[in-house]
Protein backbone atom coordinates (compact mmCIF):
# COMPACT_ATOMS: atom_id res chain seq x y z
CA UNK A 1 0.00 0.00 0.00
CA UNK A 2 1.12 3.52 -0.56
CA UNK A 3 -0.56 6.91 -0.45
CA UNK A 4 0.76 8.48 -3.61
CA UNK A 5 -1.26 10.24 -6.27
CA UNK A 6 -1.97 7.11 -8.30
CA UNK A 7 -4.61 6.12 -5.72
CA UNK A 8 -6.48 9.40 -5.89
CA UNK A 9 -6.40 9.88 -9.63
CA UNK A 10 -6.95 6.66 -11.52
CA UNK A 11 -7.48 7.92 -15.06
CA UNK A 12 -4.49 10.05 -16.07
CA UNK A 13 -0.86 10.74 -15.40
CA UNK A 14 -0.07 13.23 -12.64
CA UNK A 15 2.09 16.06 -14.01
CA UNK A 16 2.59 18.06 -10.81
CA UNK A 17 2.02 16.57 -7.37
CA UNK A 18 1.54 19.17 -4.60
CA UNK A 19 2.49 16.50 -2.07
CA UNK A 20 5.98 16.02 -3.59
CA UNK A 21 7.85 19.34 -3.56
CA UNK A 22 11.15 17.62 -4.33
CA UNK A 23 10.10 17.08 -7.96
CA UNK A 24 12.37 19.92 -9.07
CA UNK A 25 9.64 21.79 -10.96
CA UNK A 26 10.68 25.26 -12.13
CA UNK A 27 8.93 28.07 -10.23
CA UNK A 28 5.58 28.86 -11.78
CA UNK A 29 3.89 32.19 -12.50
CA UNK A 30 0.58 30.60 -11.56
CA UNK A 31 -1.01 27.32 -10.56
CA UNK A 32 -4.64 26.36 -11.00
CA UNK A 33 -6.01 23.80 -8.54
CA UNK A 34 -9.67 23.12 -9.12
CA UNK A 35 -11.22 20.87 -6.47
CA UNK A 36 -7.79 19.34 -5.81
CA UNK A 37 -7.20 19.93 -2.11
CA UNK A 38 -10.18 17.85 -0.98
CA UNK A 39 -8.36 14.82 -2.44
CA UNK A 40 -4.87 15.40 -1.00
CA UNK A 41 -3.84 13.06 1.85
CA UNK A 42 -3.46 14.69 5.28
CA UNK A 43 -2.04 16.98 6.42
CA UNK A 44 -3.58 19.26 3.79
CA UNK A 45 -1.71 22.32 5.11
CA UNK A 46 1.53 20.83 3.79
CA UNK A 47 0.06 20.60 0.29
CA UNK A 48 -1.01 24.26 0.45
CA UNK A 49 2.52 25.22 1.51
CA UNK A 50 4.08 23.12 -1.25
CA UNK A 51 1.79 24.70 -3.85
CA UNK A 52 2.76 28.22 -2.73
CA UNK A 53 6.44 27.26 -2.61
CA UNK A 54 6.20 26.16 -6.25
CA UNK A 55 5.31 29.73 -7.27
CA UNK A 56 7.64 32.51 -8.29
CA UNK A 57 7.62 35.55 -5.97
CA UNK A 58 4.35 37.33 -6.66
CA UNK A 59 2.92 34.16 -8.31
CA UNK A 60 -0.76 33.34 -8.14
CA UNK A 61 -2.50 30.23 -6.88
CA UNK A 62 -6.04 30.08 -8.19
CA UNK A 63 -7.96 27.39 -6.37
CA UNK A 64 -11.43 26.16 -5.75
CA UNK A 65 -12.41 23.96 -2.86
CA UNK A 66 -15.82 22.81 -1.74
CA UNK A 67 -16.73 24.05 1.70
CA UNK A 68 -19.64 24.16 4.07
CA UNK A 69 -20.33 27.52 5.70
CA UNK A 70 -22.11 25.75 8.56
CA UNK A 71 -18.99 23.84 9.62
CA UNK A 72 -16.92 25.24 12.45
CA UNK A 73 -14.04 22.91 11.55
CA UNK A 74 -12.96 20.94 8.48
CA UNK A 75 -14.06 17.31 8.52
CA UNK A 76 -11.10 15.03 7.86
CA UNK A 77 -12.48 11.65 6.83
CA UNK A 78 -9.15 9.87 7.48
CA UNK A 79 -7.06 11.98 9.92
CA UNK A 80 -4.52 9.21 10.68
CA UNK A 81 -4.05 8.18 7.04
CA UNK A 82 -0.56 6.91 6.35
CA UNK A 83 -0.09 3.83 4.16
CA UNK A 84 -3.34 3.04 2.39
CA UNK A 85 -5.11 1.51 -0.55
CA UNK A 86 -8.60 1.86 -1.99
CA UNK A 87 -10.31 -1.38 -2.95
CA UNK A 88 -13.43 -1.84 -5.04
CA UNK A 89 -16.09 -3.95 -3.44
CA UNK A 90 -18.17 -6.24 -5.64
CA UNK A 91 -21.87 -5.44 -5.81
CA UNK A 92 -24.41 -8.15 -5.02
CA UNK A 93 -25.26 -10.30 -8.02
CA UNK A 94 -28.97 -9.55 -7.71
CA UNK A 95 -28.44 -6.16 -9.39
CA UNK A 96 -28.32 -5.91 -13.14
CA UNK A 97 -24.83 -5.17 -14.37
CA UNK A 98 -25.72 -1.66 -15.58
CA UNK A 99 -27.19 -0.60 -12.25
CA UNK A 100 -24.53 -1.87 -9.88
CA UNK A 101 -23.33 0.98 -7.70
CA UNK A 102 -19.60 1.48 -7.36
CA UNK A 103 -18.63 0.80 -3.78
CA UNK A 104 -15.15 1.27 -2.40
CA UNK A 105 -13.42 0.63 0.90
CA UNK A 106 -10.20 2.11 2.23
CA UNK A 107 -7.63 0.05 4.14
CA UNK A 108 -4.92 1.98 5.98
CA UNK A 109 -1.92 1.11 8.11
CA UNK A 110 -1.36 4.09 10.43
CA UNK A 111 2.09 5.42 11.31
CA UNK A 112 1.88 3.62 14.66
CA UNK A 113 1.00 0.28 13.00
CA UNK A 114 -2.79 0.14 13.51
CA UNK A 115 -4.93 -1.13 10.66
CA UNK A 116 -7.99 0.98 9.87
CA UNK A 117 -10.82 0.01 7.54
CA UNK A 118 -13.40 2.41 6.17
CA UNK A 119 -16.41 1.07 4.29
CA UNK A 120 -18.17 2.87 1.45
CA UNK A 121 -15.72 5.75 1.17
CA UNK A 122 -16.86 8.72 -0.85
CA UNK A 123 -15.51 8.67 -4.38
CA UNK A 124 -16.09 11.38 -6.94
CA UNK A 125 -16.82 10.30 -10.50
CA UNK A 126 -16.10 11.78 -13.85
CA UNK A 127 -13.51 10.48 -16.29
CA UNK A 128 -12.11 8.51 -13.35
CA UNK A 129 -12.57 8.19 -9.63
CA UNK A 130 -11.02 10.24 -6.86
CA UNK A 131 -11.18 9.71 -3.11
CA UNK A 132 -12.68 12.51 -1.02
CA UNK A 133 -10.41 13.11 1.97
CA UNK A 134 -12.22 16.04 3.59
CA UNK A 135 -14.96 18.65 3.56
CA UNK A 136 -13.59 22.11 4.27
CA UNK A 137 -14.92 24.69 6.68
CA UNK A 138 -14.55 28.15 5.13
CA UNK A 139 -12.70 29.48 8.17
CA UNK A 140 -10.07 26.74 7.87
CA UNK A 141 -9.38 27.55 4.21
CA UNK A 142 -8.84 31.20 5.15
CA UNK A 143 -6.64 30.22 8.12
CA UNK A 144 -4.45 28.02 5.91
CA UNK A 145 -4.03 30.84 3.39
CA UNK A 146 -2.95 33.19 6.20
CA UNK A 147 -0.63 30.57 7.71
CA UNK A 148 1.28 30.06 4.46
CA UNK A 149 1.39 33.84 4.01
CA UNK A 150 -0.68 33.73 0.85
CA UNK A 151 -3.10 36.20 2.31
CA UNK A 152 -2.59 38.95 4.92
CA UNK A 153 -4.08 38.11 8.32
CA UNK A 154 -6.04 41.38 8.43
CA UNK A 155 -8.12 40.69 5.29
CA UNK A 156 -11.75 40.41 6.36
CA UNK A 157 -13.68 37.30 5.29
CA UNK A 158 -15.61 39.56 2.93
CA UNK A 159 -12.29 40.26 1.16
CA UNK A 160 -11.98 36.63 0.08
CA UNK A 161 -13.70 35.76 -3.16
CA UNK A 162 -16.19 33.05 -2.32
CA UNK A 163 -18.35 31.71 -5.09
CA UNK A 164 -21.17 29.41 -4.08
Amino acid sequence: MDGDAKHERFWSEVRFDVTSPEQGVAPADFLIASELFKHVPPPVGAAFSDAFNALKPGGLLLLTVPFDRRLKQTIEHFPDLHDYKVVRRKAPLIWRRESRPRRFDLIDLTADGREQRFADVRMHGGAGLTLEMRVFALGDVIAIAVQVEAMPADVPVDGVSVVV
